[in-house]
Formats: structure tokens, C-alpha cells, sequence
């Protein structure tokens, strides 16, 4: 966990998501980091600030279930070629948030 002067704490957590958002293909990106209210990720195409997107999580390795609305609130370009993008989550119905939280929390298990 990473903690600064941000609202909520940081997690660092790697999993496998898909940011869909308008693209014919949803872009494949893996998260560096996740919060109460955002996730950090790396991709391997620009994303525009300000782009809103959903961000689709295979919660039970049976398919994309759980989508999640957010925005691009950060894209920097990285010396390899791929981009880190910072995604704000939007307004989430809690219990969708629950099994967001619910996921990381079983990514950091599977980690340790």
C-alpha cells in the first residue's frame, strides 16, 4: 500500500482489465494501482484526458461481468512505448463498487 497526500490509499495490485470506449475492440491494460475512487494503468495506446470510458473486470474468470464507469484523468507516455493512464472512478452503485473492492482484495491475496 502506498499512502501520500491522497484522499483514499493506494494499492498495488496487477491485474488484467479492459478499458472500453467507443473502439470497435475494447483496449487491454493492466492496473499498477487501485483506490477507492480510481486505478492506475498501463496500456499500450494513448488515452486522452478526459476520455470516459468503462473499465470491465472478469470478477470470477468466467468473462467481463463487472463494469465499472470512469474517466482519463492522466495519460503519460513511458520510454517503452506503452502509457500509464490515471482513471477516476464515476459514480458506482455500491454494491458494484463492493465487488470492485471485493476483486482487488483477491488479487492482493493471490499476490502474498
Amino acid at each position: 500500500m502506498t499512502n501520500d497526500s491522497r484522499r483514499f490509499p493506494r494499492y498495488s495490485i496487477l491485474a488484467m482489465v479492459r478499458l472500453d470506449y467507443g473502439k470497435e475492440a475494447g483496449v487491454e491494460a493492466s492496473t499498477l494501482n487501485y483506490s477507492q475512487n480510481g486505478l492506475l494503468c498501463r496500456t499500450k495506446e494513448p488515452l486522452a484526458r478526459g476520455t470516459k470510458l468503462s473499465v470491465l473486470l472478469d470478477v470470477d474468470g468466467s468473462g467481463w461481468k463487472l463494469a465499472v464507469d470512469a474517466v482519463c484523468v492522466r495519460e503519460v507516455g513511458l520510454d517503452d512505448g506503452s502509457y500509464e493512464v490515471g482513471l477516476e472512478i464515476l459514480e458506482i452503485a455500491s454494491e458494484a463498487h463492493q465487488k470492485l473492492l471485493d476483486f482487488f482484495s483477491k488479487k492482493a491475496g493471490e499476490k502474498n
